[in-house]
């Protein structure tokens, strides 16, 4: 059964995705901690003003900086971007051990067929992508609200939260479509390069080889669809706007398609090319 083929792939993604998780978790936890030490009560007085129509402000005076926090806070949201493409890379990582074999010898006997195989891989590094999605979803809260009690942004005067949903251009039903485009585009990024890993494995299994390969395909496949956005935009069949961008149906129809044609050609050529 799939399901039984996605714990199998978590599991094994989880004996070293632990040790990343936990290292997140530690080095997050001391930078909020040691933001939450320093003083920034004097940036309160002058980051923030509200004019008399209410609309809220910010301006700040290069002698008011905390330094010290303004250092803690990139090292914040740089581990922040780092963490968060470690699941997509070690997704990537994964699957071209999967198919060189060093990952498990037998790995290429398990009795699935390709298709599987490779959603049982685009599920599980998508739940990878959930977990640390959540973390920094609440470590960004954590940070926010420890700059609110530090700087006053929490006064009703001067509400943060308030201002970001007032400021939002989107309503309930245009922020799940923007959430189903990002997965189609998030899940066509992912299948495309494993198509790439795929089609260079069936044709070299070296590994320097195979790496050279990959990476012309990817270029390649670029370029192609670069010239068939081209053509989207040329004829849009239908335009629509989310969160103040222009799609149009003609491009979401092309990443679905693309999404499918890279997703059962990686899963014929396992069937066909590398485990035959």
């Amino acid at each position: 059964m799939l399901i039984n083929l996605i714990k199998y792939d978590y599991m094994k993604k989880w004996r070293h995705t632990r040790f990343f998780l936990i290292a997140y978790i530690v080095i997050e936890a001391l930078l909020l901690f040691y933001i939450n030490t320093l003083p920034l009560g004097k940036i309160a007085s002058s980051a923030f003003s509200v004019s008399n129509s209410g609309d809220t402000s910010f301006s700040l005076d290069p002698g008011n900086i905390n330094y010290g926090y303004v250092m803690a806070a990139g090292i914040f949201f740089l581990v922040v971007g780092i963490f968060s493409l470690y699941s997509i890379v070690e997704g990537i990582i994964v699957y071209n051990w999967d198919l060189s074999g060093k990952q498990s010898p037998l790995e290429l006997m398990l009795p699935y067929p390709g298709w599987k195989k490779v959603l049982s891989k685009l599920i599980s590094t998508g739940f990878n992508i959930l977990v640390f999605g959540i973390l920094t979803t609440i470590f960004t809260l954590l940070f926010v609200h420890q700059l609110g009690d530090k700087t006053a942004i929490f006064d009703p005067s001067v509400n943060l939260l308030k201002l970001l949903y007032e400021k939002s251009p989107s309503p309930l039903g245009s922020s799940f479509i923007s959430l189903l485009l990002t997965l189609i585009n998030s899940s066509l990024t992912f299948l495309y390069i494993c198509f790439c890993i795929t089609v260079s494995r069936a044709i070299n299994n070296k590994n320097k080889a195979s790496v050279l390969i990959s990476i012309l395909i990817f270029i390649v496949g670029l370029i192609v669809k670069h010239y068939l956005n081209l053509f989207t935009v040329m004829f849009p069949i239908y335009q629509f706007d989310i969160l103040g961008k222009i799609n149009t149906l003609s491009y979401l129809l092309l990443n679905i398609a693309s999404l499918i044609v890279v997703f059962f050609s990686a899963s014929w050529l396992i069937d066909n090319k590398i485990e035959s």
